[in-house]
Formats: structure tokens, C-alpha cells, sequence
């Protein structure tokens, strides 16, 4: 596949992200490096990065303030809570 003379890539991926509601949120133990994944509910900034609202008492916060590196995967689901 060929991309076409008005692609644009930026856009392109700030919509791709806007469309998820959802997503695996993948964090690092601290001390062992195990990766823990987690379900979140997510939302765009107005520039279409990334907003998450987590909880200061989830395993994934205290990983993150441990480690800041982390990996989300946007779920494309549309119907029903994925929670």
C-alpha cells in the first residue's frame, strides 16, 4: 500500500488515539521489572495526547511513581463498559 498524496501523519495518529475510550496500560514492578497491565478509561488533551485518571490507591500509580516508562494500547471497543 502506497500512502496517498494528502496524508497526513500527525492527524492521522491524533485521531486514531481520540477514537479509543479505553486501553491496556502496561506499568514495571519496582525491584523485579515484571510487567503489570492494567484497564483504563482514557481521554484526549486538546493537542490529542494521552489524559488517564488514575487513582493514587491503584497498583498502576504506585508503578509509575516508581518507574515513569510505561506502554498504552488503545482498545478500539465502542458498546458497553469495558470495565
Amino acid at each position: 500500500m502506497q500512502p496517498t498524496p494528502d496524508l497526513e501523519p500527525v492527524q492521522t495518529a491524533k485521531s486514531l488515539i481520540r477514537s479509543g475510550k479505553q486501553g491496556a496500560l502496561a506499568t514495571l514492578m519496582p525491584g523485579s521489572g515484571d510487567p503489570y497491565c492494567s484497564l483504563v478509561n482514557l481521554a484526549t488533551a486538546a493537542d490529542g495526547s494521552p489524559v488517564l485518571l488514575i487513582s493514587a490507591l491503584a497498583l498502576h500509580t504506585r508503578n509509575i511513581l516508581a518507574d515513569a516508562r510505561v506502554s498504552l494500547m488503545i482498545d478500539e471497543r465502542r458498546d458497553g463498559d469495558p470495565l
